[in-house]
């Protein structure tokens, strides 16, 4: 996760995939490793720019708002507050009017953001390609 080439989308993810792998260790002869690692795996996301990490996610367009189904801040609203207060954080003032708009038409597929589908297709396409 301390790689180059991380991707602030797949370092919260991974974050997940650690904790809920260790949460499932249930034998007690894992219980002191697996909560030493749980705690540690806390600490760190707890020091983590986390606001640009969800926001990382909520940009990836195969995941979207899909991974906070079950948070407080999951509204629209919310994930809309989260980018507007990166915006005024790195550019020091309000964001533009027209981001909301923006915001919903890529969160609906509307608009400039009509054939993300296709292009996401694409994309898999082009992974799975590579893999195999």
């Amino acid at each position: 996760m301390q790689a180059d080439s991380s991707c602030v989308d797949i370092i919260p993810i991974t974050f997940a995939f650690l904790y809920i792998r260790y949460l499932k260790l249930l034998e007690a002869e894992d219980v002191k490793a697996r909560d030493a690692i749980l705690a540690s795996i806390e600490r760190r996301w707890l020091k983590t720019d986390q606001d640009v990490f969800i926001a990382g996610i909520l940009l990836n367009p195969f995941h979207k708002a899909q991974p906070f189904h079950a948070t407080p801040f999951s509204t629209v609203a919310g994930l809309y507050n989260l980018l507007h207060h990166l915006w005024r954080r790195f550019y020091y003032k309000d964001p533009p009017a027209e981001l909301y708009g923006e915001y919903k038409a890529y969160m609906n597929g509307a608009g400039d953001f009509q054939a993300m589908h296709n292009f996401m297709r694409g994309m898999q396409l082009s992974a799975e390609k590579e893999v195999c």
